[in-house]
Parts: structure tokens; C-alpha cells; sequence
């Protein structure tokens, strides 16, 4: 590529501030007697999935996006943001844009 141009792919920028939240995972007898509970985990955003005998065997998740999980999507959308914009800081493509796009052309 051109002088001065480095690109990486973006994920290996975004793995130390992103995380991808883990599915929750219930045995049928503790999802029996705690439904109420994972009613309102999955009305905030989580994902449940209930298993017998170590198998899934359903997935419960919300009918429609829950405000407060779009609240929690639209912060780790504004902090990945905040993070490539740190991480911007004093990078510049020691040329002009043209340049770099012609140079990775070869």
C-alpha cells in the first residue's frame, strides 16, 4: 500500500471495547420457577434459552425491542465511536486520500 498508510481490519480495533452480551441458558425446572424473573430479563433485552438434559430446547426473546435495550444498543454503538475516535488521535494517512486509494490499487 501507499507510504505511510496502515489499515487493519476493524474487529481487531473493536474487540477490547465491545462485547457481545452471552445468551442466558436455563434448565426447564429453574425456568418453571423462576418465569416471572426471565419475563422481564427478556423484556430488557436479554435472550433466554431453556434446556432439558443439556439440549435446546426453546428460545424466548422479546416481540418488540424493549427502550431500554435500544438505550443499551445505542451507548455501545456511541462508546465503539468514542473508542475509534480515540484511537484516531494523531493518525493521518501521511498523504492525501486520492494517494492512499491509488496506492492500494497496486
Amino acid at each position: 500500500m501507499g507510504a505511510g498508510v496502515c489499515f487493519q481490519p476493524i474487529i481487531w480495533w473493536l474487540t477490547d471495547s465491545v462485547s457481545i452480551p452471552a445468551m442466558k441458558t436455563v434448565p426447564v425446572g429453574k425456568a418453571k420457577a423462576q418465569f416471572s424473573k426471565l419475563l422481564v430479563e427478556v423484556e430488557l433485552g436479554e435472550e433466554v434459552t431453556i434446556i432439558r438434559r443439556g439440549l435446546p430446547v426453546v428460545r424466548i426473546v422479546a416481540a418488540v425491542e424493549s427502550p431500554v435495550a435500544a438505550l443499551t444498543q445505542q451507548a455501545q454503538v456511541a462508546g465503539v465511536f468514542a473508542r475509534l475516535r480515540e484511537m484516531r488521535q494523531g493518525r493521518t494517512l501521511g498523504g492525501s486520500l486520492r494517494e492512499a486509494i491509488e496506492g492500494g490499487r497496486d
